[in-house]
């Protein structure tokens, strides 16, 4: 498995002071996973894939890839079921046990959910290192509460909870808010 790329910030490279006079650089990150690994024709997992936003994008820009994203949240799942693409197809299934067979997929990624993993992020990580075919990668773009925009974003998303929480604790909360 080779690590392409960790985002610290989402789509925001925030450049040394002293380097560019507090210049921020603002990339879309579609470009620039395409500018790391080639997309076109490639099978890709995404663990985690929430509301599956970006591979959407993805799918849109490079109608050949095969997508599947996994979503552990019955909830989710079932919202990302009702708008369905040619080339993306949803499991309901956890990181940390991913139910396909041994290098499977050209590229894995992991799009603000590692995060969301605290207890089982080395097991989700060996999982998807299993899934991967050899010279596969992993994209991690995952979000860093340390900088003063981020103070910002906490007043409107603050997931110091879902970082603090183990699996089962986030399982329960899904479980009980389907009924």
């Amino acid at each position: 498995m080779t690590l392409a790329s960790l985002f610290l910030t989402p789509a925001l490279y925030f450049l040394p002071h002293a380097t560019l006079a507090a210049t921020i650089i603002v990339a879309d990150e579609p470009d620039v996973l395409a500018g790391l690994v080639p997309l076109e024709s490639q099978g890709i997992i995404e663990p985690g894939c929430g509301n599956a936003r970006m591979v959407r994008e993805l799918l849109q820009r490079y109608p050949g890839c095969r997508i599947t994203g996994l979503e552990v949240d019955q909830i989710q799942h079932a919202k990302n079921l009702v708008n369905l693409q040619e080339g993306l197809r949803f499991i309901a299934a956890c990181a940390e046990a991913i139910p396909f067979p041994d290098a499977g997929f050209e590229l894995a990624l992991m799009l603000k959910s590692l995060h969301h993993m605290p207890l089982a992020m080395e097991r989700a990580l060996d999982e998807v290192a299993r899934v991967l075919r050899p010279g596969g990668c992993l994209y991690v773009s995952e979000p860093v509460y340390a900088d003063p925009l981020n103070e910002v974003i906490r007043l409107f998303n603050d997931e110091g909870e879902v970082r603090a929480a183990g699996p089962a604790d986030r399982a329960s909360g899904s479980a009980i808010a389907a009924g």
